[in-house]
Formats: C-alpha cells, structure tokens, sequence
C-alpha cells in the first residue's frame, strides 16, 4: 500500500515540527507527507527550512493563497494524496502527533487486515491527551483504561475521533468524495465520517496506535447550586459550530438535536463570561443559514 500522511496547519509552527518529528520516525514509514499551511503569518516554512525539514523528500509543503479553513485544508490535501495515487491517506491536525514509533505501524497493519473484506475504511488512532484521560472521548467517557476496556481484539468498532491520526482508504475516497471545505471549520470531520458511515465503510479505533492530541480546556461556572460545564469560543467561531451542525442534522432528519444545539449554546452564552449580544447574534445567523444549508465562508474570523 502506498501511503501518505496530510498535515493541516496554521500558524503552530513549534507543534507542527514536533509531529513531523514522530512522522519521520515511525518504523513504517509515510510514502508522502503533504503539509497545507491554510496561508499562515508565522513564518513555517522558513521555521522547517531552518530545521532542515525539506532534506526529507517525503515532506511535500503546500502554502495556501488564502486561508479557507481546516475543512478547505482537508479537502485540499485529501484531494492531492487521493490524485497522487495514494492508498491510504492518514489525516491529522499540526497540534497531534503519534505518541510512539509504533503508531503508524499499527494502524497500518490493520488496515491490510480490514481491506480484504472491506476496502472502504476510515481507521482512528486512539487519541489521548495524558496516560490517563482521552482528548476527546468515546461513548462520552475520557478515562483512557476505561476506554481501553470497550475494545474488543484491540478494536473499538463504530467510533472514531477524527481528524486526529485518522487512516482513510482510496476506494472510500472514490465513492464519498473529499472533506467539504464548505464547512470552513467545524463540523467537517463530523460530515465525512456521516458520510462514511452511510457508504458502509469499516469504522473503527485501534487502540495499540495511539496518538496525542491536547486535551481541551474544560470550564465550569457556578449557577444556584450546581456546577456547570459551560465554554463559549469567538463568536464567529459559535457561528460555525452552530451552522454547520444544523445542517448535518438536517440533512440526517435529527430535528431534535438542532433544538438541543441551538439551547445548549443560548445558555452557556448567558452563563459565560463573553460578549453576549455578538454571540447571540452569530449563534442566530448560524442557525438561520444552517436551516438554510448554507455553507462556505460567511463569517470571517
């Protein structure tokens, strides 16, 4: 199999060499690595040239004119492995990295497994962000030895954190497409495996590949007597998120999510400290046009 690894960054460029670090290491290795820079100002390809990067001639650096987003960088990159005649396209962020040589290797190996009974697959690594606590989570838990323990085989089948050290085959390719890059950010990782899932590809975790990802900063406010998770981002951010899940949910008939989405993102406004009107305003906008199925890039950041 003919493999090849895409990188989407934007201005991370400490993080970004430490993933090419691991990329570089695995004991098997990457055909191809394509980094997209979504048109970033911090001076990447200098920072790589300077770390002597581009002596590999795997590493295939691609600086975008414009800034289209995360998903524009996956449908960019995807679309260049896939054109290139690649196999298997390993997706991640410039924030991840594997945590050991072995990542790759593992799901991999795996994935030979998977493909002859069936080729079309988006494979994850499993995604942790300490030894003890998932980046993400699975099945709505994050204690990594409890997660550990749904795996059947080292297989925790039907869930996935993508795009984080995610392995997709070409015939998957072939019939979904790309990454949308409508989406912009948010949402798009959750589109494509939607899509996979309805093509009938093998979706899966291979717990023994594992790879890092920061865990996300958790927030809490007080509010009568209980404790409450609660985090607002930008909210040209908030127009995103609420945007592009209405229309997955829309497009998948899940009215109720939407009612759900949209609620749970009034209130952690009114509870969180952030300019509130311009939120409740974006969060509105981004309900509307998600309604709408309105994509492409409508707010800038």
């Amino acid at each position: 199999m003919k493999t090849a690894g895409v990188v989407v960054t934007y201005n991370r460029k400490e993080l970004l060499l430490e993933n090419l670090k691991m990329l570089v290491a695995q004991t098997v290795l990457l055909d191809k690595i394509i980094i997209v820079d979504n048109h970033g100002t911090d001076g990447t390809r200098d920072f790589l040239e300077e770390n002597h990067c581009f002596e590999n001639d795997t590493i295939q650096y691609v600086y975008l004119p414009e800034n289209i987003g995360g998903a524009g960088g996956f449908e960019t990159g995807t679309k260049m492995a896939y054109e290139q005649g690649y196999d298997c396209i390993w997706l991640m962020d410039d924030d991840g990295k594997p945590v050991n040589e072995k990542c790759f290797e593992e799901i991999i190996s795996y994935a030979k497994h998977v493909y002859a009974t069936n080729p079309k697959f988006m494979l994850n690594s499993f995604v942790t962000g300490s030894d003890t606590c998932m980046s993400f989570g699975i099945n709505g838990t994050y204690a990594v030895e409890k997660v550990r323990g749904f795996a059947v085989d080292g297989i925790i089948d039907g869930q996935i954190n993508p795009f984080n050290g995610t392995l997709i085959s070409k015939e998957l390719v072939r019939e979904i497409g790309f990454p949308n890059g409508a989406f912009f950010i948010k949402g798009d990782e959750e589109d494509y495996t939607v899509r996979a899932r309805h093509a009938g590809a093998k979706i899966a975790t291979v717990v023994s590949s594992e790879y890092h990802h920061p865990i996300l900063e958790e927030v809490y406010v007080n509010f009568l007597c209980f404790r409450i998770k609660c985090k607002i981002e930008a909210p040209w951010k908030e127009y995103y998120r609420v945007r592009n899940r209405t229309v997955i949910f829309i497009r998948e008939h899940k009215y109720s999510k939407v009612l759900r989405l949209f609620l749970s993102r009034v209130k952690d406004t009114f509870l969180s400290d952030c300019p509130k009107i311009e939120t409740l305003k974006m969060i509105f906008k981004g309900l509307h046009d998600g309604l709408h199925k309105k994509l492409g890039i409508e707010v800038k950041p």
